[in-house]
């Protein structure tokens, strides 16, 4: 899957935006207006990346000396070149920054007649990602069940090449999956065969994250516990006094609630389970991100303020990467998305998560402030949570490159930027 899929997700994802410019309206924009921008900002500014100049301009640009000397002993030193150090990575960074622009478009101009429907969805994903990191648990750990030729093999990874980004993925679902809850009970005015289902699956979500020993999973499942319980809490109506089975009902979903606690509790402090072990020691691996951070910052700086290009990290870090570097582990991303993301775009990609930042803190201030806090509000802070989240694992990690979680983390931006119906 690591390319092959790529062969439908690319010319899919483009026919999808040229839809979504389409259908777009000016108030589906205008009410997503931040994140729409953030988006065309990034897609224009990988294509200005991909522009040739002049080979003496080019040269004269933060961070390319060392390649211009070599071009020079080479005899190649005339004709233009692309701003960007890897234009072919390039075409590829700027084909998958189109996929979360399509989906922010499309589900902005869909929202919010379909945002219960939006929300199933996303928890069916994460349902069948679940399922199938079970499966491969209990299957051949190099076998067909594995999406990626390149993956953590024998952990479940579920849809995703990678355990830290299918842990995470299946932690930030949890607000979702208590909005759903909460939005069953207060419909139906008890927990009915529905509701505990989706308890049922919040819970496996949880087992799941905890089992691939994911450190990053853990903390965002600590995270995510927290705005799953607000939401919960916000939305709590006093049980009828003639509802009996309401108050049985409550009952089992507190009890449940500590089940769950304890035995995620005994998973995380079982000195046989891979979490402990991996909290207790570092790995190889470990210490090589750990390596990278002062590496990523000095190449900010050297290529600041034009940057790098997007999706060219790897070839540029190769000229940074000392022999006390080398090691059976090849260095494919910075590991720290957020300081890879302003080395390759520059000062313009800086002042894009500024602004992002931002927009969320101002999101999230009047979502703690808000009066009202029916389903349309349990929704926002579920999808305030997953940003936060996948932020917080985009410092140690770079979850948003996958295709699956980009696509997710722009349905929860046009979600958040849902303005107050009234």
């Amino acid at each position: 899957m690591d390319v092959s899929s790529l062969i439908v997700l690319r010319p899919v994802t483009f026919i999808a935006l040229l839809i979504a410019c389409v259908a777009s309206t000016r108030m589906s924009v205008s009410q997503a207006r931040i994140p729409i921008a953030l988006g065309l900002t990034g897609l224009v500014l990988a294509a200005t990346q991909l522009v040739p100049i002049p080979y003496d301009i080019w040269a004269g640009l933060p961070g390319r000396s060392a390649y211009a000397q070599a071009a020079s002993i080479a005899g190649i030193d005339d004709g233009w070149r692309f701003v960007t150090m890897s234009p072919a990575r390039t075409v590829n960074a700027l084909a998958a920054l189109a996929l979360p622009v399509a989906v922010l478009l499309l589900i902005a101009r869909a929202l919010p007649e379909r945002s219960d429907g939006t929300v199933r969805i996303i928890c069916l994903i994460a349902f069948a990602s679940a399922i199938l990191a079970l499966l491969q648990l209990s299957g051949d750990p190099r076998g067909p069940l594995y999406t990626y030729r390149l993956t953590t093999v024998g952990a479940p990874v579920g849809l995703f090449a990678n355990r830290n980004h299918q842990a995470v993925f299946l932690a930030a679902i949890l607000p979702f999956v208590a909005q759903l809850v909460v939005a069953r009970y207060k419909k139906k005015k008890a927990l009915d065969s529905i509701a505990l289902s989706m308890i049922g699956a919040a819970a496996l979500f949880a087992f799941v994250c905890v089992i691939t020993g994911s450190r990053a999973g853990f903390l965002a499942l600590v995270i995510s516990a927290g705005f799953s319980a607000w939401i919960v809490q916000a939305n709590r109506a006093p049980v009828p006094a003639k509802g009996k089975a309401s108050k049985r009902y409550a009952g089992l979903i507190g009890a449940a609630a500590l089940g769950g606690i304890a035995v995620v509790a005994w998973l995380v402090t079982s000195t046989d389970t891979l979490l402990w072990r991996r909290f207790q020691s570092s790995s190889l691996a470990d210490e090589e991100r750990a390596t990278l951070l002062p590496t990523t910052w000095q190449m900010v700086q050297d290529f600041f303020p034009v940057g790098s290009g997007f999706g060219s990290f790897e070839q540029t870090y190769y000229r940074y990467e000392g022999l006390d570097n080398l090691s059976r582990y090849y260095v494919n991303q910075a590991h720290m998305d957020w300081l890879q993301f302003a080395l390759e775009g520059g000062v313009v990609a800086i002042a894009m998560m500024l602004i992002f930042s931002f927009w969320v803190v101002a999101r999230g201030v009047a979502l703690l402030r808000a009066e009202t806090k029916g389903n349309q509000w349990s929704r926002q802070v579920a999808a305030l949570s997953f940003i936060l989240v996948f932020g917080m694992g985009s410092l140690f990690d770079y979850p948003l490159r996958v295709p699956l979680a980009a696509a997710i983390f722009a349905v929860c931006c046009a979600l958040l930027a849902q303005p107050k119906r009234t």
